[in-house]
């Protein structure tokens, strides 16, 4: 089942963007 590590990837990708982002707004709120 090679066509799910991609998805994966992209889900963990955009997880991770998405809590870098919303720890960003949190420290610019804060600042």
């Amino acid at each position: 089942d090679t066509s799910e590590l991609p998805l994966h990837d992209f889900y963990c990708s955009k997880l991770l963007d998405l809590a870098f982002l919303l720890d960003g707004s949190n420290k610019l709120s804060e600042a």
